[in-house]
């Protein structure tokens, strides 16, 4: 479990991290599997993107698995809703 303030730091590493539902999400390698594309991906680098993973678009259990997996990290604050670092 990491703070907001660790969050935030980690956040603007080199990494292409996001945060959905809590977690803290590295991107960096499953960005050129995406089916949308890198380019999707990194317009949302840094940012919670629990909306649009959760409430926007529906994605499958199989989505919902990859995201779990590439997880580096809880937060210790349920959200950073609308946190843009970069």
């Amino acid at each position: 479990t990491i703070s907001q303030g660790e969050a935030s730091r980690l956040l603007k590493s080199e990494g292409l991290l996001v945060v959905v539902d809590g977690l803290v999400i590295d991107l960096t390698d499953y960005k050129w599997e995406h089916p949308g594309g890198s380019k999707l991906l990194e317009q949302y680098r840094g940012r919670d993107v629990s909306y649009f993973f959760r409430g926007s678009r529906t994605h499958s259990n199989y989505a919902v698995k990859i995201v779990e997996s590439l997880a580096i990290a809880k937060l210790s604050t349920p959200t950073v809703q609308d946190m843009y670092i970069i």
